[in-house]
C-alpha cells in the first residue's frame, strides 16, 4: 500500500507542472496581446523563428533584416544596404540571457563606423547592444565586429568579421 501511494505522486507532479505551464503560456499570450508596443523594435514584427541571428538592423524605409547565419555566426560577404544622406540605420547586436545579476551581454560587440564622414554612430543604448548610425556623406563602409565568421570560400575564422556593407548616396542617387 505504501509503494502505491508514492508511485502515484510523480504523475500528480507532472499533471500539476503541465497545468502550470499552460497557465503561464496563456498569461504570456494575454500580456503580448494587451501591450503590443512594449516589445523592442528588434523583437517585434519579426515572425517566430528558430534563427539566432548575431544582429538585426532596420532602416527608415521599413527594412528590417537579420544579419549573419542562423547559428549565430557572421557571414562573409556581408549583407548590403543602401541609405541616402540624412537617413538613419538602427543596429541591434543579439544578446544572451542575463547571467545571475549581470545584464544580458552581446555575443558580438556593436561596431563603430570605419569612416565617420560616410556613416556616423550617433547613439548607443541597451548596454551597448543597440546603436543608431546616421548617413552623413556619400561612400561605402563595411561595419565589422569581432567574433566567429564563415567566409564564402568555406573558411572559418575568428577575429574581425564583416557585418553589414552600407552604401550611402545623395538623395538624387549620386
Amino acid at each position: 500500500m505504501r509503494s502505491e501511494r508514492f508511485a502515484s505522486r510523480p504523475a500528480v507532479g507532472i499533471v500539476a507542472a503541465l497545468a502550470a505551464a499552460g497557465v503561464l503560456l496563456v498569461a504570456i499570450a494575454a500580456a503580448r496581446s494587451a501591450s503590443p508596443t512594449t516589445s523592442p523594435w528588434w523583437a517585434s514584427g519579426i515572425p517566430p523563428t528558430t534563427c539566432a541571428w548575431p544582429a538585426v538592423y532596420r532602416t527608415a524605409s521599413g527594412t528590417r533584416e537579420g544579419l549573419g547565419g542562423c547559428a549565430g555566426i557572421l557571414l562573409d560577404p556581408p549583407a548590403e544596404v543602401r541609405l541616402h544622406v540624412g537617413e538613419e540605420l538602427d543596429l541591434h547586436m543579439t544578446t544572451g540571457a542575463p547571467q545571475g545579476s549581470l545584464p544580458p551581454a552581446s555575443q558580438y560587440p556593436l561596431p563603430t563606423s570605419p569612416d565617420a564622414a560616410v556613416l556616423r554612430l550617433v547613439s548607443v543604448a541597451d548596454g551597448g547592444a543597440t546603436g543608431v548610425y546616421r548617413a552623413v556623406g556619400p561612400g561605402t563602409v563595411v561595419l565589422t565586429s569581432s567574433g566567429f565568421c564563415i567566409h564564402e570560400s568555406g573558411q572559418e575564422t575568428e577575429g574581425r568579421c564583416p557585418l553589414l556593407a552600407v552604401t550611402v548616396t545623395t538623395a538624387s542617387g549620386g
